[in-house]
Formats: structure tokens, sequence, C-alpha cells
């Protein structure tokens, strides 16, 4: 997939073992040896940088002598089925992919099962892009858009409640002073006014005073 895309930046969220179990098979070599992994395609690690919070690499990856060099950014302290202790690192984290990615090319994000961790990745992502030029979001509405197109993108009520708390987090970086509001659209959509809504709709407005 990588090579029929062409994709030249991964973000992997969970660690190969975890408790024991085996989350994620490892699809690059220990060493700077080549090796073929996948059919006639080698890999080759040329670099790895280890940070307390995650690991990068570089990747090349060739086959029938054309290569390309993919960047592996790898975050290794985010609990399976939970979130991490603060926004800040995995905020970094994102901020760090989105710099290293390669202009008009995709970035491939998994986890473990492919959606938990990686549906709050890919909503921070979105989020961390909004909130640069507003001062509002709708974190109900993308994550049910997510879920439309893939199932369960956003595990749980605690990540979902960390998404609320680092984009908290993002507004105050921010240096915002005001009230911030957390709008339901999804909801206002299907409602002809504001006073239908009243006791009819959950989470669709909550106001935050910061």
């Amino acid at each position: 997939m990588i090579w029929e895309t062409r994709t030249r930046t991964i973000a992997m969220l969970t660690q190969c073992y975890e408790k024991g179990r085996i989350r994620c098979h490892q699809y690059w070599p220990e060493d700077n040896k080549p090796v073929t992994v996948f059919g006639d395609i080698i890999i080759t690690k040329l670099t790895e940088d280890v940070y307390p919070d995650w690991t990068v690499r570089a990747l090349k990856v060739e086959r029938h002598g054309d290569y390309m060099v993919v960047h592996h950014f790898n975050y290794t302290s985010w609990p399976e089925h939970g979130v991490p202790e603060s926004s800040t690192t995995l905020i970094q984290f994102v901020r760090a992919i989105r710099a290293n990615r390669h202009e008009n090319t995709t970035i491939v994000v998994h986890c473990s099962a492919g959606v938990g961790r990686t549906g709050v990745f890919i909503a921070l992502d979105h989020l961390i892009q909004h909130v640069s030029d507003h001062d509002f979001v709708d974190i109900y509405g993308l994550v049910a858009e997510l879920r439309s197109e893939r199932m369960c993108m956003v595990q749980n009520l605690t990540q979902y409640m960390f998404l609320h708390q680092s984009t908290l987090d993002l507004l105050n970086s921010k240096g915002n002073s005001q009230s911030i509001w957390f709008i339901n659209y999804s909801a206002l959509e299907k409602m002809d006014s504001l006073e239908a809504m009243e006791g009819d709709v959950e989470l669709e407005w909550e106001e935050t005073t910061m």
C-alpha cells in the first residue's frame, strides 16, 4: 500500500508488543541491514532517533531498483484504549508529523485496531489546523463524520473527553481569554430552531470559560 500510494509519512500509534501481546507486526528491520518483508519489497532502516514519547525512523523502501524514503513516526507512550497523560506531547507529535509531511502527499495513520488511537490522532490533526483560525469547534460533528467513514473511530468516552481537553489546551496556548464554544452543528442542522433543540439534543451546546 505504501509503495502503491507513494506515501512518504507513516504515523504509528502503538507499540509492536503491549501487555505481553502482539499489537502490530514489525515491518522494519531492527538494524541497518536490508530485509525483504513483503514479496519483492526491500526495506532498510537508514536512521532511528529515540525520544521520550516517540521514535522517528527513516526507512528506505525499494522495489525493482526504484526506491523512496519513508519517514516513520512511532508514538510509544500511548496506552491501548486510553489516552496520553497530557495533550502536550501528542500535540507536539501531530505538529511534527505535519511539518515533515511531503507536500500533496498522504499520511498513513495506524494503531493496533485502527479506530481508537487512530481516530483521536486524525481528529486532533484536524482540530489543530481549525483552532489556528477559529475560536470555536465542533468535536461532536467531527467524530460523527469520522465514524461515518470508519466505525468506532475515537473508541471510548475517555478518548472523546481527551479531544475536548486538547482543544482547550490549544486555545489556551493561543492566548484566547474569551469564552469558548463547543458547537454541535450536526444537531443544529437537524433542528428548525434553537428553541426546538431544548431537551432533545444531547451535548448541543457547552460553554467553557477560560
